[in-house]
């Protein structure tokens, strides 16, 4: 018998689910060896940069179809809290390409973000298909976020003592 349901929680909550037995399988962004998981890329998505359409005031959108790393550190940005998988991966990509983010309001809700992007009060990072209809109803613009794209792998992970899936 295969069930199945969907949340929107933390790693460590899935991570906690997985070690309690209370699911047999997760999907994370981040893998995590330590905890007796094996785990499968499942797929990689793209993260964009994005704006309102009218603009953020006192801060002009980016020329072309991709803003820099540089051009993104010096934007007034609502991202996720630290802690959270999407933030770690962009600080730890403008750590390594030397870079420190100049502005940023933290918020730990998707919806939320978009929100205040749709209220000009700055830029986000999140996946593409997270914004999508905005961008295609014409509320929001959006580029390629870095030269590579930035992006991140979804991963489909279960506890070694299970063999549901074939990894």
């Amino acid at each position: 018998c295969i069930s199945s349901a969907a949340s929107d929680v933390y790693k460590r909550q899935v991570l906690e689910w997985l070690a309690e037995g209370r699911v047999d399988l997760g999907l994370l962004y981040i893998p995590d060896d330590r905890h007796g998981l094996r785990s499968v890329a499942l797929l990689s998505e793209e993260l964009c940069l994005f704006g309102p359409a009218e603009g953020v005031p006192g801060c002009p959108p980016p020329q072309g179809g991709t803003a820099t790393l540089d051009e993104i550190c010096r934007m007034p940005l609502v991202l996720p809290g630290i802690g959270h998988g999407l933030r770690t991966l962009v600080d730890a990509e403008m750590e390594r390409a030397g870079l420190e983010i100049a502005t940023v309001i933290d918020v730990d809700s998707y919806g939320a973000i978009k929100e205040l992007v749709a209220q000009r009060v700055g830029y986000s990072i999140l996946p593409f298909n997270a914004i999508a209809r905005e961008v295609e109803a014409g509320r929001f613009l959006s580029w390629q976020a870095g030269q590579p794209a930035l992006s991140r792998n979804v991963h489909l992970v279960q506890p070694f003592d299970l063999s549901l899936i074939h990894i």
